[in-house]
């Protein structure tokens, strides 16, 4: 098309029609920035469809990323539970049997729940320079929301869950002293089966006797209502959070319908 309007122009430069000429010129400059402009829109297109599609792998990812969370949470507030059953059990009664020791001992116990979210996609697009999620604007408002906000709700408890009981560890000191941890709370404290029975030196009936003992004082009772309250309030997080993420999900499944 070029070679063809010079071709005219040419000619009208030869038989010295200089507007004509001018005409032919000027739309051949035309023609020439209208190819600029297609050619860059062709571009912009492509460049945009490779955008949207990573951002759609994107959302993919961190689909995955919250099932995970799903089940984890799920995981910790089955824990959770038992845990609070085990301390109201405890603190509704006063008086105990002999044969209620080992449950005692599970309610008086305190770990803390390291619970965390999955930032593995989310620290993948905050690496890679993208601000938002191109074609997925909207959405990604909310992700960032939850793995901002919601996440630093979660760490500030569960590091507050993890310094009570770190701090909160003076009545073992109190009552290992008058009790022999058996051979149950070695494999469950170290989480194997293999590993070796040992011989008590006590009396079961006698060390039973001891852990009952500790139970009705104030000191037991206190660290009790302190595991309830510090589970209560962890439970409350783990489900809000757990909630967060499926609500997520769902609206990352929408807009992958889209």
């Amino acid at each position: 098309m070029i070679k063809f309007f010079r071709t005219i122009r040419y000619d009208l430069m030869e038989k010295n029609k200089i507007g004509r000429y001018l005409k032919y010129a000027l739309g051949e400059i035309v023609l020439v920035v209208i190819g600029i402009l297609i050619a860059l829109q062709i571009n912009n297109w492509n460049e945009n469809r490779k955008e949207i599609s990573k951002s759609l792998n994107y959302l993919k990812e961190f689909r995955k990323d919250l099932i995970t969370d799903t089940i984890s949470f799920n995981q910790a507030l089955t824990g959770l539970s038992r845990d609070i059953n085990s301390e109201v059990w405890a603190l509704k009664k006063t008086k105990y049997n002999l044969t209620d020791s080992d449950s005692i001992l599970a309610a008086l116990g305190r770990t803390y729940y390291d619970r965390r979210i999955n930032t593995r996609t989310f620290s993948s697009v905050q690496n890679s320079g993208n601000s938002k999620l191109i074609g997925y604007d909207s959405i990604f408002g909310i992700i960032s929301g939850y793995y901002i906000k919601t996440n630093e709700r979660l760490t500030s408890h569960t590091e507050w869950d993890k310094r009570a009981v770190t701090e909160g560890q003076d009545y073992k000191t109190l009552l290992y002293s008058e009790i022999e941890v058996d051979n149950n709370y070695i494999k469950k404290n170290s989480r194997t089966l293999y590993a070796q029975d040992f011989p008590m030196i006590t009396d079961s009936s006698e060390q039973a006797m001891k852990i009952i003992k500790f139970a009705t004082t104030v000191q037991a009772r206190n660290n009790l209502k302190e595991n309830y309250i510090r589970h209560l309030r962890l439970k409350n997080v783990f489900n809000q959070t757990k909630q967060e993420a499926k609500d997520l999900i769902t609206s990352i499944d929408e807009e992958l319908k889209n």
